[in-house]
């Protein structure tokens, strides 16, 4: 039997670019280009930080990186 992934929670708080793209183990500039599509639904930042909210609708567009698991699911 194969030892089972650990899973790492993502806490639903602000996030700035670089955290999200750390948890999607990506370059910030990938980030970017993965979320450019998106930036109608997402919007704009409040300066450094994505809102709760921003980051609900990124994980729904991107999806759940892998090997995390949200809070509260």
């Amino acid at each position: 039997m194969l030892p089972t992934p650990k899973k790492f929670l993502i806490e639903m708080r602000g996030y700035s670019l670089h955290e999200l793209a750390l948890t999607y183990r990506i370059s910030d500039r990938t980030f970017k280009k993965w979320i450019e599509p998106f930036l109608g639904d997402i919007g704009k930042r409040r300066g450094r930080y994505f809102t709760v909210r921003q980051v609900k609708t990124i994980l729904e567009k991107l999806g759940i990186p892998e090997g995390q698991v949200v809070d509260g699911e």
